[in-house]
């Protein structure tokens, strides 16, 4: 395994943080130091990018990055971009994005990529985590007040969105018209300044044990109406529970009672309504502990109470 080097945002120290496997070619440029470091907005502390290459001849390329953190970049920071005939199967769990421009994106290819778990996203100017990949795994990650969408995913099929509390943002989950497969399963999308969730024309997707609350707008904006949408829980939307659509025969309209809102705590307090009210959906949500899940049924949203 070969290991490259890298810039903490912000400092002059630098880091082994990113593991290459086969075929290890691949080109990062950073450190690049600015007039005002402190200035995020004209000037970032580092200009960080991080490309992938692919060669002729090779139809695959690994990259695992973890336990990083990257602030103040106003452009983005981890850009994933596979060729036409590559393969991702790259993953960035366990790291720390905060005030960037649009801190990771996959840009084109095939992917396989796996963003999550663990990744905090805060603050990005534009879109928190945006795909355009197939087959994309966008699961566990905390992403807070993108100034964009918290995910959006526009091209990629085939993808599952899943176990991530998103908060704040135009849209907190956005499917735009030519994805379609995706499965949107045990998100927590809450106070996005429109919808909470909204599929674009031909967007079909997969849409259950879900809560929607206290957007702006609609729970769920839907051009192209998904299938199945149920076991969802919608509760203080504006402009209502489901734009285009209904909201399904097991939905719940009651009020999720998170544990602290204020302080961003989005678990389930003890007596929420979105405790064992959720479709088995076949999806792990207890790790290492036995079973899928605890209770008669699985939990609304991203947190599995016990």
């Amino acid at each position: 395994m070969a290991f490259c080097d890298a810039a903490v945002a912000g400092t002059t120290e630098l880091v082994q943080f990113c593991e290459c496997g086969f075929p290890p070619f691949f080109r990062i440029r950073v450190p690049q130091f600015w007039s005002s470091p402190d200035d995020p907005v004209s000037n970032p502390g580092v200009a960080f990018f991080l490309s992938f290459l692919t060669r002729t001849g090779y139809n695959q390329f690994i990259l695992n990055i973890s336990d990083v953190e990257i602030s103040n970049c106003k452009g983005e920071p981890i850009l994933m971009q596979d060729g036409g005939s590559s393969v991702g199967y790259n993953q960035i769990y366990d790291c720390i994005f905060r005030n960037n421009g649009q801190p990771l994106r996959c840009q084109s290819g095939p992917g396989n990529n796996i963003i999550g778990p663990g990744n905090l996203v805060e603050n990005a100017v534009s879109f928190g985590i945006p795909g355009f990949c197939d087959n994309d795994h966008i699961i566990g990650n905390e992403i807070f007040n993108a100034g964009e969408d918290g995910i959006m995913v526009s091209g990629g099929v085939n993808g599952e969105i899943k176990g991530n509390p998103v908060v704040g943002g135009v849209r907190n989950v956005s499917l735009m018209p030519n994805a379609s497969g995706w499965e949107v399963w045990h998100n927590t999308l809450v106070s996005a300044r429109s919808e909470a969730l909204a599929t674009g024309n031909g967007a079909a997707a997969d849409v259950q044990n879900n809560i929607f609350a206290y957007s702006g707008g609609w729970g769920v904006s839907a051009s192209t109406v998904p299938s199945p949408l149920d076991y969802n829980l919608y509760y203080g939307n504006v402009s209502g529970d489901c734009n285009g659509c209904t909201i399904g025969l097991n939905a719940v309209t009651d009020d999720p009672a998170f544990v602290d809102m204020v302080s961003d705590n989005y678990l389930l307090d003890t007596g929420s309504n979105a405790i064992d009210a959720g479709a088995d959906l076949g999806w792990d949500l207890n790790g290492s502990t036995s079973g899928n899940y605890n209770g008669m049924a699985p939990d609304i949203g991203y947190d599995e109470t016990e």
